[in-house]
């Protein structure tokens, strides 16, 4: 079966699509971190203890999008919302974030080949 990489995606913010720069869609569904810890019982009897981490279990995503007005515009209008919903799908799969934030100030670089990395993070992603 032959399967396709995710090197162009579409991704919707409160159901607008939002053009961004290829190859700069990064994804971290937030399904949560393990460890691994050993108790023992005797010299013979090792027993692995596995432990989630519920503090980590924060879904995030990130892209970069071209320095245009536009862009611009719609950076402080996703920013003024709080929170929003957003999907990103591609060949195969959608992921979805139900109520995530814009969580950093980006820095709008003004020149020619500027561009505008915007940072969200919340809810945990659900790829289907």
């Amino acid at each position: 079966m032959t399967q396709t990489t995710l090197a162009v995606v579409t991704v919707l913010i409160d159901n607008e699509i939002i053009a961004h720069k290829p190859n700069s869609v990064m994804v971290t569904l937030g399904v949560g971190e393990r460890t691994v810890r050993t108790q023992v019982s005797g010299p013979n009897s090792v027993e692995s203890i596995i432990a989630e981490n519920a503090e980590t279990r924060i879904g995030k995503f990130q892209l970069d999008l071209e320095n245009t007005p536009r862009n611009i515009i719609n950076i402080e209008r996703i920013k003024s919302k709080g929170t929003v919903d957003a999907v990103i799908y591609g060949p195969g799969v959608t992921i979805n974030y139900d109520g995530v934030a814009l969580l950093n100030d980006p820095e709008l670089s003004l020149s020619e080949d500027g561009d505008h990395t915007l940072e969200f993070g919340g809810a945990q992603g659900v790829a289907s």
